[in-house]
């Protein structure tokens, strides 16, 4: 997947003249399957290390939160998310469904909280053919499924890695 011209154009302009590494955050906040929710405290304090360290984290939120929020864009459309992805040095990204889009992109990735519990490790299994600790047989080597939880420690260790 790749992102259309225009979609990258929008997300050039927005982006403006950034002269600092972008790094994407996409949290799951959602009634369905909690246990699969970022921990957006422990996903602030991570931001919060990445801004010191002279990062520029821009943070996706799930589209009914963003929207509440009166923002959305990106949430949104597709395109304009895969297009910001794609400018990424790093994207960061819980476990829900806009992983999808990263996964099937270039776009370098670290997909958190994969497989954490028995039930969605056999979910792996079952519907991706894939065990815990293995990686997408297509993926580039900045591209990786985390099979560890969300917190502070754990961000930072996968993202300097």
């Amino acid at each position: 997947l790749s992102a259309t011209e225009q979609a990258c154009r929008y997300v050039d302009a927005w982006l403006g003249g950034l002269t600092r590494p972008l790094v994407t955050l996409t949290v799951r906040q959602q009634d369905t399957h909690p246990d699969r929710n970022s921990d957006l405290g422990e996903w602030r304090r991570f931001a919060a290390w990445l801004e010191g360290g002279n990062r520029y984290a821009v943070w996706i939120d799930d589209t009914h939160v963003a929207l509440g929020n009166g923002r959305g864009y990106a949430e949104l459309s597709p395109d304009l998310r895969l297009a910001l992805y794609e400018r990424a040095g790093m994207n960061l990204i819980g476990n829900n469904g806009p992983q999808m889009l990263l996964q099937f992109s270039t776009a370098n990735y670290l997909c958190f909280g994969q497989a954490l519990t028995s039930e969605w490790a056999k979910h792996f299994k079952t519907f991706h053919a894939l065990s815990v600790g293995d990686q997408l047989p297509w993926a580039h080597d900045r591209q990786r499924l985390v099979y560890k939880p969300d917190t502070f420690e754990n961000l930072v260790e996968e993202y300097q890695w």
